[in-house]
């Protein structure tokens, strides 16, 4: 099958964003094979593909501390200057916290079952017969 077949194929088989794919990609070869640095292969990259999204909605985050994935990302500079309590000297390396709002509640810590929990669940009462 010659290029052109193929490319004929593809856009009567592929969505406006696979074809801008493929498209992008030959540029970048292209942009390679000439030298360009990484840097500006990648703007142009992202560029490509901001132009070809489809526009919806601008998206808001509920929460801008940890954008509404519920851990405050923060980076550890390790040796003397340790900032995630750790008391030996260690690398650098990056760690998250609990978030204030609604979706950090998961990632804190929860009380482990102490011993009358475990005596209270036996207590109760089958609400539903077996089968």
């Amino acid at each position: 099958m010659s290029l052109a077949t193929f490319r004929k194929h593809a856009k009567a088989e592929l969505g406006q964003l696979a074809q801008v794919f493929q498209t992008a990609m030959r540029l970048w070869d292209a942009d390679k094979a000439a030298g360009m640095p990484l840097a500006e292969r990648l703007r142009n990259l992202e560029q490509t593909f901001r132009a070809a999204w489809p526009q919806t909605r601008e998206w808001k985050y509920l929460c801008q501390q940890c954008h509404d994935y519920g851990l405050v990302m923060n980076v550890c500079p390790g040796l003397r200057e340790a900032i995630c309590g750790r008391t030996k000297p260690h690398y650098a390396h990056e760690f998250g916290t609990p978030c204030w709002c609604s979706a950090g509640q998961r990632f804190k810590d929860k009380p482990k079952p102490t011993a009358e929990d475990f005596t209270m669940a036996g207590k109760s009462k089958p609400t539903r017969v077996g089968r």
